[in-house]
C-alpha cells in the first residue's frame, strides 16, 4: 500500500502563522488565539478574528490584514475593558462616538512608536473608506459623526491626514467641532497615554457637542461584588430542596432505566440477520473517506500564481558527480 500523499500548504499559511505570532507579541499575551474568516474583524476576550487572506494575497491585501491584526493586538495591550465599561455612555450615538475615538487613541499609540505598524494601520484605514461614499459629502446629515471625529483625532495624534476617500466626511464636521470644542480636543491630545483621563475628557467633549447629558459612571465593580454575595440561608435551603427532589426522582429514574433495558432486549430478539447486515453496510459507507482533492503549489506552476521568471540567462544544470562534497 502506497503511503498517503502529503498535502502542500497554501502560500498564505506562513503569512497567517507569522501574523498570529505578531499579534501575541504586540498584545503581550501568549494565550491569544488568532483565527481567520468572514465577518467583521474583532477581539473577543483572548480570541482575535481577522479577514481571511486569499490564497496568494497581494501586497495591499497583506498590509490590510496586518493593519487589522495590529489594531486588535493594540486593543488587547492598551485598552482596559473595565475602565471602558465604567466611562462609556450606555448606548446611541454618544457610545458610537466614544468607542470610535477610543479606537483612534489605541491605534495612535502603536503608530507613533512603530513606523511599520503605522503603515499597516494606514492601509487598514484607507481600505475602510475605499468605497468612496464619503469622498464628496457636504452635509453633516450624510456623514457619520463617529467616523469623522475618529479621523480628526487620528490626525491630531499621528499627523496623518484622512484618506482622500474620506475627505468630505471630515470637512463636513470639522468646522462645527472646532467651533464648539477646540479646547477639549487639545485636552484629549494631552491625555492620549492614559485611558481613564482620555475617557473623562471624551465624556466632556460629548456633553459639549450636546451628544449626551450628565453621564453617570457605571459602578461595574460594585455590581459584580453584589452579584457574587448570596445569603447563607438561601444556599442551605437550596441544598435541602435539591436533596429532597433527588430522593423523589430516584424510583422514577430506576423504573425508566428498567423499561428502556427491557425494550432494548425485545428489539434485539426480534431483529433479523438481514437487518444487522444492512446496518453494517450503512456504517461502512458512512466511514468511507472523501476523495482526495489536489492542492497545487506555487512551485509546481509558478506562472499560475502570478510568478514570472525575470531571466533564464544564468540557469545552469550540473550533474551529480560534478557537485563538490
Amino acid at each position: 500500500m502506497s503511503p498517503p500523499l502529503k498535502r502542500r500548504e497554501a502560500p498564505s499559511e506562513p503569512l497567517k502563522r507569522a501574523i498570529g505570532l505578531c499579534v501575541r507579541a504586540v498584545a503581550g499575551d501568549g494565550e491569544v488565539q488568532v483565527a481567520y474568516g468572514p465577518g467583521k474583524p474583532e477581539l473577543d476576550g483572548k480570541s482575535v478574528l481577522l479577514p481571511e487572506p486569499s490564497r496568494v494575497p497581494s501586497p495591499r491585501e497583506i498590509a490590510v490584514v496586518r493593519g487589522w491584526a495590529d489594531s486588535l493586538a493594540l486593543t488587547a495591550a492598551c485598552h482596559d475593558g473595565r475602565v471602558h465599561r465604567k466611562l462609556a455612555p450606555p448606548a446611541g450615538q454618544a457610545r458610537a462616538v466614544f468607542e470610535a475615538v477610543e479606537r483612534a487613541r489605541v491605534e495612535a499609540l502603536g503608530a507613533n512608536r512603530m513606523a511599520g505598524m503605522a503603515e499597516n494601520l494606514n492601509a487598514k484605514t484607507e481600505d475602510q473608506f475605499s468605497h468612496g461614499r464619503f469622498a464628496h459629502v457636504t452635509k453633516r446629515e450624510d456623514a457619520p459623526l463617529e467616523e469623522a471625529l475618529a479621523l480628526i483625532m487620528r490626525e491630531r495624534l499621528t499627523g496623518r491626514p484622512p484618506p482622500a476617500t474620506a475627505a468630505g466626511l471630515v470637512d463636513a464636521w470639522k468646522p462645527w467641532i472646532d467651533q464648539r470644542a477646540s479646547s477639549l480636543l487639545a485636552k484629549l491630545d494631552r491625555a492620549a497615554d492614559n485611558q481613564e483621563k482620555f475617557g473623562r475628557a471624551l465624556r466632556d467633549l460629548l456633553k459639549q457637542l450636546e451628544l449626551a447629558e450628565e453621564l453617570v459612571e457605571a459602578e461595574t465593580e460594585q455590581s459584580e461584588e453584589d452579584g457574587e454575595e448570596e445569603p447563607a440561608g438561601g444556599e442551605e435551603e437550596t441544598q435541602d430542596s435539591e436533596e429532597g427532589s433527588e430522593g423523589q426522582d430516584r424510583p422514577q429514574e430506576q423504573e425508566a432505566e428498567d423499561g428502556e433495558a427491557g425494550d432494548a432486549t425485545d428489539m434485539a430478539e426480534q431483529a433479523t440477520p438481514d437487518e444487522f447486515e444492512t446496518d453494517m453496510e450503512g456504517d461502512e459507507e458512512a466511514s468511507t473517506p472523501e476523495p482526495w482533492r489536489p492542492n497545487p503549489s506555487v512551485l509546481d506552476d509558478p506562472e499560475r500564481f502570478g510568478y514570472k521568471v525575470f531571466t533564464r540567462a544564468f540557469d545552469e544544470e550540473v550533474e551529480a558527480d560534478q557537485l563538490s562534497t
